[in-house]
């Protein structure tokens, strides 16, 4: 029964380094988009071939760019969400 359960722990741990030698699979390799992410002047910029999304932190002001048509999103306010606690 020792000599099973070494076994067992032998063959898991010859599995486990398998894996672990591999290199990593790449975004493309899953299927997902190809993005950069990035912060310059105190905005993020998530950037892909054909869309881009830019947050400013400060605010919450997201902007949208996809091809040649822009959205501007408003910042967060004070009433976005207003949250009630036992009838109160």
């Amino acid at each position: 029964m020792r000599s099973l359960r070494f076994c067992r722990v032998g063959v898991a741990s010859l599995f486990a380094g398998a894996l672990l030698s591999q290199p990593p699979v790449t975004r493309e390799e899953r299927g997902a988009p190809a993005v950069t992410v990035s912060q310059a002047g105190g905005q993020w910029r998530i950037e892909g071939k054909k869309q881009s999304v830019t947050l400013d932190p400060a605010s919450l002001a997201l902007g949208i760019r996809a091809g040649t048509v822009s959205w501007r999103l408003a910042p967060s306010s004070r009433d976005d969400m207003l949250v009630k606690s036992q009838g109160r």
